[in-house]
């Protein structure tokens, strides 16, 4: 059965979703991050407790993803997407009216977070849909580019809401943003798979265990999820770090890393451009030899001086620059290699993508991460971790490529 793809007069409504949703996205987790100390507070638990609310929120990303996506290659995106929205406004409006507890947040975390993975697939789904070659890579990056606004723009908000509110006012902007997707999607998305319902389970299982077994696409994928995890990782221990350890106001808090999230932004944006003139993987190469030295920089300043807002500041910002200009590249690379399976590889790169940062999440809770020199290790530590996984991804490609040469091509479903 096939559905009449989207249309010209489509294209602004398609596009303002795929600035909405990964704004949502970018907000999930750093809208609520100044209230985390607050939450600590109110339920009396160690700040490891309260950093499972986003460790268990980016696991429930991830699997999303994994069932959504396939469900989406099955059934159309629009359905699930609507369906996600629905899930993610109720859950949001349940956390901020009912949560008696840390567990009962952590698991309504770990729905809301399932659901945005529903939303999330389905947009990256309908780019692979409508385009191929650069234009996917640049489409893909005004994607990103809405997720980069999340971090700058989202704390900001959520340090005055819990300034003037409590935490849970930042749970009832998530549900009111949630609603105003949801009315958008119900009234003007077209429906963009032209091959739903004409896939069968056991070809979508195979094609899943291929994907898995294919060394460039796994790579690729993680190399990026540990590049994203700096900025998760960051906003985990942050709230701690600013607000507790050195004293600063919620306000003071959202103001600083309103300014830090231009850093990531900025990276984006520069890698749209840079892929006028480099490939990729170059920018790759540029973004990670930048995170090494700014990570170095990082441990350097936590022996030579006291540790302040100064030391933390400068280092962190550099990183967060290179790590927006290497992760939507992972994410571009990885989906291209099948982009005939649109929805399923691009459940996968969000599945894996939520289980490397949940579990990246877990273990700076367990590691106590409470110092700049600690956090510098750890940075580090990951940063060895996505080099060898891009070398690996290189020669792979390379040996891929080498094999069957790809075919660059254009829209092959212009909208």
């Amino acid at each position: 059965m096939r559905h009449e793809p989207a249309t010209h007069a489509n294209e602004r409504y398609i596009q303002l979703l795929l600035f909405l949703i990964p704004f949502l996205m970018g907000c999930g987790v750093d809208l609520y991050i100044p209230s985390l100390p607050a939450i600590a507070t109110q339920f009396q638990v160690p700040n490891r407790s309260v950093q499972m609310t986003i460790a268990l929120y980016m696991l429930g990303f991830g699997l999303g993803q994994a069932v959504l996506g396939v469900l989406s290659d099955l059934f159309g995106r629009k359905i699930i997407i609507i369906g996600s929205t629905i899930f993610y406004t109720v859950t949001s409006f349940s956390i901020a009216l009912y949560s008696p507890t840390i567990l009962h947040l952590i698991a309504e975390r770990f729905i809301q977070g399932f659901a945005i993975g529903g939303m999330a697939v389905s947009c990256r789904a309908m780019i692979a849909d409508c385009y191929r070659g650069l234009k996917m890579h640049k489409t893909l990056t005004l994607l990103s580019i809405g997720f980069g606004l999340g971090p700058i723009i989202g704390p900001l908000i959520g340090a005055y809401l819990q300034y003037y509110f409590d935490w849970q006012a930042a749970f009832y902007f998530f549900g009111i943003y949630g609603g105003l997707i949801l009315l958008v999607i119900i009234l003007k998305l077209p429906e963009t798979s032209l091959n739903r319902h004409e896939r069968h389970l056991k070809k979508i299982f195979k094609t899943i265990v291929t994907i898995n077994l294919n060394i460039t696409f796994i790579t690729c994928t993680l190399w990026g999820a540990l590049t994203y995890s700096f900025l998760v990782v960051f906003t985990a221990v942050s709230p701690f770090l600013i607000q507790n350890t050195l004293d600063y106001s919620v306000i003071d808090y959202g103001k600083i890393i309103f300014l830090l999230g231009f850093g990531y932004f900025s990276g984006t944006i520069s890698n749209r451009f840079l892929l006028n003139h480099f490939s990729p993987m170059q920018n790759t190469r540029y973004g990670l030899i930048g995170i090494l030295v700014f990570s170095v920089g990082l441990l350097g300043l936590a022996q030579l001086a006291p540790y302040s807002i100064r030391t933390l500041m400068p280092p962190i910002g550099g990183i967060f620059f290179f790590s927006g200009l290497v992760f939507p590249n992972s994410m571009t690379k990885s989906i291209e290699l099948f982009s005939h399976s649109a929805g399923i590889v691009a459940a996968l790169y969000g599945t894996w993508l939520g289980v490397v940062v949940a579990v990246m999440t877990t273990l700076t809770g367990w590691l106590n991460i409470n110092s700049q020199q600690n956090l510098a290790m750890l940075f580090i530590s990951m940063l060895t971790m996505s080099a060898l996984l891009f070398i690996a991804s290189i020669r792979s490609l390379d040996v891929t490529q080498r094999i069957s040469p790809s075919e660059s091509t254009e829209a092959t479903n212009p909208i």
